[in-house]
């Protein structure tokens, strides 16, 4: 009766996280692709469209931070979680009256103070429990892949069928909220810190080189993919190809995602984090020097399968390696640092010289340039392994030695 109802717990534990990162990484997938679609309905310029879709990847460079140290400083992950994800819905909402760009970007500024630490408060809280239940926390996170390309998939039938671009922002509150109510279900964190960390440790993660060089090469890495998420479409349209393999493209690109994640656990066994980060990020330079030659609808479908490297094993294999080498008391906020510095910092600079390269050469050339900066990243992950490890990452990783 005990390993039933421990059975039972973990069954229960495991879909609460699969459903909050299905309708968290849902939401996603209708506001980031149609926000910009739904703002253009409403008339603004492209200028004005470009300056409201910047505010959340400046947001990224320095909120997250702030609420990851709250989060070790206080021990108390899950709840500053239910407070992100109820205040981001509860600000996203305002949207579907915020018809001017100075209403909108009023609002979005709100939204992103909320919303950018949501992702990372949730994987400081899943991977311990995973951890904690014997489960697989890339099994739990790839619900979230699952969850936005089937809600983009489906704004985007709609849309064909003549739906207003103005649903996105009833519907993305709608998931925001479900994914509110579940929070409320998800558990404590199951192991706190044995002390609140200082602020003078917080700082010390920037001071370790082996994390440097990884965060360093994870924002360069990201910086290389800014011209797939900013230009693929556009891209394939200018070939003259049928607009249709830009959904094939993201399909295969999110079907490959999800099968990684869900066979981490046996590539982990077999490969240093770093060398599955180098591997990961080593692809990037073949598949946009490819993008950048190839002119076929189905050739550049198939290549996109490399986004399981590309996202989902360097995603996993970064969250993974933050686990192992960040001491326990500053973990939400090591995590937050990656995702400030990696997907803000990261999205701000590859945006900036992509929309350059692509004003200056067309989307061939950023792929191109994508396909140079990506030879940087493997460097950076190689002379990472190789540093010493400083004492406290060496405790940390032994406590995780049986881990994948």
């Amino acid at each position: 009766m005990a390993l039933r109802a421990g059975a039972r717990s973990i069954s229960a534990m495991a879909l609460r996280f699969s459903l909050f990162y299905f309708a968290l990484f849902g939401a996603l997938g209708l506001w980031m692709p149609y926000l910009p679609v739904h703002f253009a309905a409403l008339g603004f310029g492209g200028g004005d469209i470009a300056l409201l879709s910047s505010i959340h990847a400046t947001l990224m460079i320095g909120v997250p931070p702030l609420w990851g140290y709250a989060a070790d400083r206080s021990r108390r992950v899950a709840p500053l979680l239910r407070l992100a994800t109820f205040g981001a819905a509860l600000a996203f909402a305002p949207l579907a009256i915020a018809h001017s760009v100075p209403a909108a970007a009023g609002v979005l500024l709100v939204f992103g103070l909320f919303y950018t630490p949501i992702s990372g408060l949730a994987d400081s809280l899943a991977v311990v429990a995973a951890r904690r239940a014997g489960v697989e926390w890339s099994r739990l996170r790839m619900w979230g892949s699952v969850g936005f390309v089937l809600a983009s998939t489906g704004f985007s039938l709609w849309r064909a069928r003549g739906g207003a671009a103005a649903a996105v922002v009833p519907g993305t509150t709608a998931l925001l909220i479900g994914a509110a109510a579940v929070s409320l279900g998800l558990p404590r964190l199951p192991e706190a810190a044995p002390r609140a960390p200082s602020l003078a440790e917080a700082r010390r993660l920037l001071a370790d080189p082996r994390l440097l060089f990884f965060f360093l090469g994870g924002l360069v890495h990201w910086a290389a993919l800014s011209p797939f998420h900013l230009f693929l479409a556009l891209h394939i349209e200018g070939l003259g190809l049928n607009p249709v393999w830009t959904g094939v493209s993201v399909a295969l690109a999110v079907g490959a995602e999800v099968l990684v994640m869900w066979a981490f656990r046996p590539l982990a066994r077999r490969w240093p984090l770093l060398g599955i980060l180098a591997l990961a990020t080593l692809a990037g330079t073949v598949r946009w020097g490819l993008m950048a030659l190839l002119a076929s609808g189905p050739a550049i479908a198939l290549l996109q399968l490399v986004h399981g490297l590309s996202f989902g094993a360097f995603f996993v294999a970064s969250i993974t390696h933050l686990e192992r080498t960040v001491p326990p008391a500053l973990r939400a906020t090591g995590r937050a640092l990656f995702g400030s510095l990696v997907f803000g910092l990261g999205s701000v600079a590859g945006n900036a010289l992509a929309g350059a390269l692509y004003d200056a050469a067309g989307s061939r050339a950023a792929f191109g340039a994508a396909a140079l900066l990506e030879i940087v990243p493997p460097l950076l992950f190689l002379l990472a392994a190789r540093l010493p490890r400083p004492a406290a990452s060496a405790h940390a990783a032994s406590a995780h030695a049986a881990d994948p």
